[in-house]
């Protein structure tokens, strides 16, 4: 173990006891958390519950994240509730009286402008544009 840490800089991949089983390329830390994340998108979720989940400390659920998704373990937790939001609204009906604020909300959302801002960002338009061309 000491060569290998030696010659790899200290790093641990793959399968000398980086914890991965080769499914698809991230290790089974990353692989549980974002399955969590997943399954339980829609509750009240904290990076210590998704990192409890995934049966490590915070630090080292946040140094996985960002080394193996770029990303943070609560930006991952939004960017699956902005698809989720998204996929409500292209599946909604606007003549039934859903709203996007009530959609935002069940995601986790719970303030319309940050939600606008951050839909617009990822889908290149309002949410109520989404929703309302679902009409026609």
């Amino acid at each position: 173990m000491a060569l290998l840490l030696a010659t790899s800089g200290g790093r641990r991949t793959g399968r000398q006891g980086g914890g991965d089983d080769g499914q698809d390329g991230r290790p089974a830390t990353v692989r549980r958390a974002v399955a969590f994340i997943d399954e339980h998108a829609p509750r009240d979720l904290s990076v210590a519950d998704i990192a409890e989940a995934a049966h490590v400390s915070i630090r080292t659920l946040q140094c996985a994240f960002r080394r193996h998704l770029d990303t943070t373990p609560m930006n991952h937790l939004r960017r699956v509730r902005l698809a989720h939001a998204h996929a409500d609204l292209l599946a909604a009906d606007p003549a039934s009286g859903v709203t996007v604020t009530a959609i935002a909300t069940r995601w986790g959302f719970l303030q319309p402008g940050r939600f606008a801002a951050a839909y617009r960002a990822v889908y290149g338009r309002p949410p109520h544009q989404t929703l309302l061309d679902r009409s026609r």
